[in-house]
């Protein structure tokens, strides 16, 4: 009988905390902390929402690439009508694409007070500013192609669905450039 006393009381004691001396530890944050981290949740969850939708639509415009485009056209205004939605899904695809990079780029992560950023290269003003420079060198050159496969097609019936094909390609190669280059930031 003694050993199942001494048992329930050794239970009852630890079940009590307090009474074998153990004390509970509460962490209770500062004002500053608490703002930091809420500044910090809604960071994370804009960052990751902004890559969410980059991979997403990059991974519907390489889904469509590799399906094929205009399958079942068989008449000129088949292909031009087909590629002509083509054109406007990738443009869409890439100026959301183009939309959660430039961004993310600008995002800066908040910092609790006193405490100084880490060095991670270019600061994000810059970062921006050379992404745009970059896409708007890239429209320079897109502006350029479309209208010389035009010219090459010999302008006949088939000329303005070789263009908007070539269009489609160029957005679609340029979206696998841009995935190279930024497809990490993506992936944190």
């Amino acid at each position: 009988m003694r050993t199942s006393q001494l048992l329930t009381l050794i239970l009852s004691l630890s079940q009590c905390g307090g009474a074998l001396g153990q004390t509970s530890l509460v962490k209770t944050l500062t004002p500053e902390q608490q703002l930091y981290q809420k500044k910090l949740a809604d960071y994370t969850t804009e960052r990751n929402n902004l890559r969410g939708v980059a991979v997403q639509v990059y991974d519907a415009e390489m889904a469509r690439a590799k399906a094929g485009d205009c399958p079942h056209a068989a008449t000129t205004y088949d292909f031009n009508a087909c590629y002509g939605k083509a054109k406007e899904d990738a443009d869409h695809d890439l100026k959301t694409y183009e939309f959660a990079v430039r961004k993310l780029l600008g995002m800066e992560a908040p910092q609790m007070q006193g405490q100084t950023p880490p060095a991670t290269g270019e600061a994000p003003q810059q970062q921006v500013a050379e992404f745009d420079r970059l896409e708007q060198q890239w429209r320079l050159y897109s502006d350029l192609v479309s209208p010389v496969a035009f010219a090459q097609s010999g302008g006949g019936s088939g000329g303005p669905s070789f263009e908007l094909e070539t269009h489609v390609r160029l957005v679609r190669d340029h979206l696998e450039e841009l995935h190279m280059i930024y497809g990490l930031m993506l992936s944190k």
